[in-house]
């Protein structure tokens, strides 16, 4: 969106390449105290907390639709709601936590083995990060059976047998259309 592409300029004022690490480093003490507060607020507990906010929503307009109660309903989107926000806060938080940490010691000199150490923990909190968006499908499944089983009629549909009906036409009548065209 616009707002993700205007966050990126100052990126592009603030970072330089360093001559003695050829790495790309912060130049801006300001900016080097706001990407870690941006890092754990924005993509990690506002997340968490909008997921909350909207599940106690919905939650409350489904206890105020009777059909939906007797259904228990309620009960599977409780334990749908309350998985995704522990799913939500056991790989965000991690996520968001190491974005902070490298950035509050990227002006810190560091050997190669706690580069590697660093760089190992952070390609495994990105990997939990991701399995978040696949979790939720797994989340459904496991904590609702009225989703098992539409997800389950759905896959079975796609084996059944195609079901061919013969229905037969009686010709009522043709008309033929001449189609006139003008020299110019």
């Amino acid at each position: 969106s616009l707002i993700s592409c205007l966050h990126g300029i100052p990126i592009l004022l603030f970072y330089n390449i360093s001559s003695i690490t050829k790495t790309c480093i912060n130049t801006n003490a300001g900016y080097a105290i706001y990407t870690p507060i941006y890092g754990t607020v924005v993509l990690c507990f506002i997340p968490v907390i909008i997921m909350l906010i909207f599940g106690y929503l919905t939650y409350y307009n489904i206890n105020s639709i009777r059909i939906l109660t007797e259904q228990q309903a309620d009960r599977q989107l409780i334990r749908m709601i309350l998985s995704q926000a522990i799913s939500a806060f056991i790989t965000f938080i991690p996520y968001g936590i190491n974005i902070a940490y490298s950035q509050i010691t990227s002006n810190i000199s560091k050997n190669s083995y706690r580069l590697n150490i660093e760089s190992f923990i952070s390609m495994i909190n990105t990997l939990l990060s991701y399995i978040y968006y696949a979790a939720n499908c797994y989340i459904f499944l496991m904590s609702s059976s009225r989703f098992r089983r539409t997800m389950t009629s759905r896959i079975l549909f796609c084996f059944q047998p195609n079901q061919v009906i013969a229905i037969q036409l009686g010709i009522i009548g043709t008309r033929t259309i001449s189609k006139r065209t003008r020299n110019l």
